[in-house]
């Protein structure tokens, strides 16, 4: 991971909350709906849900994953890994 990978994360980390990242969230499935709708991926009045997401173990994130949609979150750790690495 580079080091500006890192940097970005951290900002957005300290810019974004968890009311933001719901919003961010309700985008991204309503584009998904339309997307999987348009392309007959999706029956006209069917949602799209993910059945699991891969997350950071921020608790925001999942906090806002959770309250959007009923899914198994998967905490990636290789995020605290890497950090970990290019601090050391």
């Amino acid at each position: 991971m580079a080091q500006a990978e890192l940097i970005w994360y951290t900002e957005l980390m300290k810019s974004t909350d968890e009311a933001a990242f719901q919003v961010s969230i309700h985008r991204f499935l309503t584009g998904m709906d339309a997307a999987g709708q348009a392309t007959g991926h999706l029956e006209p009045a069917q949602l799209y849900v993910p059945e699991s997401v891969t997350t950071d173990g921020w608790v925001a994130s999942q906090n806002a994953w959770t309250s959007e949609v009923d899914l198994d979150l998967i905490e990636c750790k290789l995020h605290g890994q890497k950090t970990g690495e290019c601090h050391l």
